[in-house]
């Protein structure tokens, strides 16, 4: 049957190379020795069911998709296999046209996975550029809700990273300064060709009111991003020596 389905698969699939294995054994051997995109596995296997190889998969490679393709369909079965981490549970069926549909979902699965490993290594390559700016560099989402801050959030704003994401950005902004913070934002929303700058005093938690320069760009589109990104400066000596050369003045 591997034999078969293997031929079939390469036959329906023109960008599928299969590789067998007609153990748990073997096919973790596989793993190891072949850059593998997907498996297919039955559940009744010899020694180890597909149950168990699923588990001792997801140890190894979490995210590998895995599709369970098994003649003994049943809610149980299939409430495991969700459990266990499987990407998808297919029944045998009688006839050839079963093998169609299989590759349709192996395809669709292996584009998603590569999909979703290329988004997870250009965010990763993101946060390496970002996390030792002297800036806070934050993603904040539509609502106005932060996302992401670079470590130096803790330094600037008084607050860990961590503390301050699903929070609204705005409820810690000065009440005179709000509205055009907000109008600031909104232009950004409207206008993702614009990056607005806008300055105003922010809540830290030991210092009181410190001045913040803030620039907005709208990368609500972005696959990756899905937000707005703020490069936010502390700016409050700039502002006192300003305020100082203001008071002489008059």
């Amino acid at each position: 049957f591997v034999e078969m389905a293997a031929t079939w698969l390469e036959r329906e699939g023109d960008t599928i190379a299969v590789t067998t294995a007609t153990s748990a054994d073997e096919g973790f051997a596989q793993l190891d020795e072949t850059p593998i995109d997907c498996i297919v596995s039955d559940y009744d296997m010899s020694g180890t069911d597909g149950l168990e190889f699923l588990r001792g998969v997801r140890e190894s490679y979490p995210d590998l998709p895995f599709i369970l393709y098994t003649g003994r369909g049943n809610e149980e079965i299939a409430s495991d296999a969700i459990s266990a981490g499987v990407t998808d549970y297919i029944e045998k069926r009688a006839g050839t046209d079963q093998y169609a549909v299989l590759v349709n979902r192996i395809e669709n699965t292996v584009s998603r996975y590569r999909a979703e490993r290329a988004a997870e290594e250009t965010r990763e390559r993101f946060r390496t550029l970002i996390q030792h700016s002297t800036d806070v560099i934050s993603v904040v989402d539509a609502d106005g809700r932060w996302e992401y801050l670079t470590p130096s959030a803790k330094r600037v704003l008084g607050y860990e990273p961590q503390e301050l994401v699903g929070d609204i950005g705005f409820d810690y902004v000065h009440p005179a300064d709000r509205s055009e913070v907000v109008e600031t934002f909104t232009q950004a929303g409207e206008d993702p060709d614009r990056i607005p700058t806008v300055e105003c005093r922010f809540d830290h938690p030991t210092e009181g009111w410190i001045w913040l320069e803030n620039r907005a760009r709208n990368m609500l589109d972005h696959p990756v991003v899905g937000g707005f990104v703020v490069h936010t400066r502390d700016v409050t000596d700039r502002k006192r020596r300003q305020q100082e050369v203001t008071r002489q003045n008059d």
